[in-house]
């Protein structure tokens, strides 16, 4: 049983996966085996985001006070928790902010369908709205779409 294959990885050199193997027994006591077994009841996917991460392995999550681990999660998830220390208040706030700026962005497009002074203007607007509901349903619009949206929205009422 290899580490890095089990994962779906390419297999690296001896070293690399024995210095993982005594990182995970280490650092969280876990084994190999653990650790694969997992990957595998979370369906090979970040505990989070539930996207499949093919390019490295998943993080290990663990409380630092009890030193608990919690699951596997991707980079950018794990850094996610990390940045906001674990606060689950934090957490909820920044769920918060990114509604209200959906929102905000919402209103902004249905103003500029209602607004638009040709049919391509109000198409263009409907389009960014039902893509603004289809997003909604599956995943928070993140900071890097909003930005794109607002982009797109000053470029059309220009």
């Amino acid at each position: 049983m290899n580490i890095y294959t089990s994962c779906g990885l390419p297999a690296k050199s001896n070293k690399s996966r024995i210095d993982h193997i005594s990182k995970l027994k280490c650092h969280y006591g876990l084994t190999e085996s653990q650790f694969i077994d997992m990957f595998n009841q979370q369906n090979r996917t970040c505990a989070i985001c539930k996207k499949p991460d093919f390019k490295r392995l998943l993080c290990v999550d663990h409380c630092h006070t009890t030193g608990r681990v919690r699951g596997l999660l991707c980079y950018k998830c794990n850094l996610a928790i990390g940045h906001l220390e674990d606060n689950t208040g934090s957490l909820q706030s920044a769920i918060e902010y990114l509604q209200k700026a959906e929102q905000i962005i919402y209103a902004k497009y249905s103003r500029m369908r209602e607004q638009a002074r040709n049919r391509q203007e109000r198409k263009d607007a409907q389009k960014m709205l039902d893509n603004l509901k289809e997003q909604n349903t599956t995943q928070e619009i993140d900071s890097e779409a909003n930005k794109l949206i607002l982009a797109d929205y000053f470029k059309l009422i220009k």
